[in-house]
């Protein structure tokens, strides 16, 4: 019998971390974003692309791993609980926020939001109120949406897995709104203006 550790799920008899993965995908992506850079530098809008797809490919999967994996493994109905009704003797004391796993979590949290760092607004010589209003109004819900799988996870998380679940899920659920909304807007945007310009060919 393979004793259960924390910070470890087991696959076929083995325990593999979801850290060594974690590492693996933040290299590819520091990899992918480096390339770019020294093919000429961010150069129009192919290095917001590159951007995007470092988010999508990298940052997105690996906060919603660590989302399933703390949900699916810590919860009152997780993997753990049901290994610990039938071999009690491998379930010590747990704890789903240790040391590597807030790691894990602060460096995957701090890879999302550093692509507001990459992404610039265009240079101009004098900056408007409104200007001012829409760059911060448009971080704010980049960094949200950033981070939006993970404050999700957290809302729906129970206090089987938060030790304050109430105050985290008011804490998490700010960002959590502003990121839907304003994921939801940025899909819709392209879509009325596709409408209005074939209602303009009418």
């Amino acid at each position: 019998m393979v004793p259960v550790s924390a910070g470890h799920i087991c696959v076929g008899g083995r325990g593999h971390g979801f850290q060594v993965g974690d590492v693996r995908a933040s290299a590819q992506g520091v990899n992918m974003v480096y390339a770019k850079l020294q093919k000429g530098g961010p150069t129009g809008y192919r290095f917001h692309l590159v951007v995007l797809a470092k988010f999508v490919c990298q940052d997105f999967p690996q906060q919603l791993c660590i989302v399933l994996y703390l949900l699916g493994w810590f919860e009152a109905a997780g993997l753990r609980c049901q290994l610990c009704l039938f071999h009690p003797q491998h379930c010590g004391a747990e704890n789903a926020f240790n040391f590597a796993n807030m790691m894990a979590i602060v460096c995957t949290l701090l890879s999302s939001v550093a692509n507001q760092l990459l992404i610039r607004p265009s240079f101009k010589r004098i900056y408007t109120e409104d200007d001012l209003c829409l760059m911060g109004t448009l971080r704010v819900g980049g960094i949200c949406v950033s981070i939006l799988p993970f404050t999700t996870g957290v809302c729906f998380a129970t206090k089987s897995l938060l030790p304050a679940a109430s105050f985290l899920h008011i804490l998490a659920a700010i960002p959590c709104g502003v990121g839907w909304l304003s994921l939801f807007g940025g899909l819709l945007v392209p879509c009325m203006l596709w409408c209005d310009e074939s209602c303009d060919d009418l």
